[in-house]
């Protein structure tokens, strides 16, 4: 996912005196810097681009090969915000499913087997 929303580094917000979580998210990264190409980075905006509009979205497993027995359904699917031929949502029983909120501000997480969270700010 984070290869086409410009997710950074996962943070957490602690209230200092009762060390309880106030806030979690990603901070906000447009591209990735590349180690021996400084002036070429990689953009991770794929999705809030309209030259990828023809990508209606992203599916994965977590499993590999000689890793299929015994794992349950895990099919992750991330929709992409600008598709010109969208998928519904839940159009198939994902184990995990990512769409944009808030005119694309925001990604949330729907999860089969708990409720759905806000992700981060993706704009």
């Amino acid at each position: 996912m984070k290869a086409v929303y410009p997710f950074g580094e996962e943070f957490i917000e602690l209230n200092r005196r009762t060390f309880e979580v106030v806030g979690f998210g990603h901070r906000y990264s447009d591209q990735i810097n590349r180690a021996k190409k400084k002036d070429d980075p990689i953009l991770r905006t794929a999705f809030q681009d309209e030259r990828f509009a023809d990508i209606s979205g992203l599916i994965w497993s977590r499993r590999s090969i000689g890793n299929f027995l015994g794992q349950p359904d895990d099919l992750v699917y991330v929709h992409n915000q600008v598709a010109r031929k969208p998928i519904p949502r839940k159009w198939a029983r994902w184990a995990e499913e990512f769409y944009t909120m808030d005119e694309g501000t925001t990604l949330r997480l729907k999860n089969v087997t708990s409720s759905s969270i806000w992700i981060a700010a993706v704009a």
